[in-house]
């Protein structure tokens, strides 16, 4: 059984070692491709994504530190919410 590794195709020879792949008649049928890498663009940051990302990370950590916040009245958790938001926004 032989199987070109171009197209994927398998089929049962009549020759020992055939000239091409009966499917795509690629006379490399036995031979990997050899793919080049495409050099990596270098990108500058976006900033409306790193702000995004910002934001999107300090309202995580608000929320988070306000869930861990053990208060009895809403008044008191409310306040020391807003005193966290503070220290994260400096």
């Amino acid at each position: 059984m032989a199987t070109c590794l171009r197209c994927r195709n398998e089929w049962t020879p009549r020759k020992e070692h055939p000239k091409r792949c009966p499917s795509c008649q690629n006379p490399n049928w036995d031979r990997p491709t050899k793919r080049k890498r495409q050099p990596v663009e270098s990108k500058e940051p976006d900033p409306m994504l790193e702000t995004y990302k910002e934001e999107t990370l300090k309202r995580m950590s608000a929320t988070t530190i306000a869930d861990d916040i053990v208060a009895f009245d809403i008044e008191s958790r409310k306040s020391r919410t807003e005193e966290l938001m503070r220290k994260l926004a400096q």
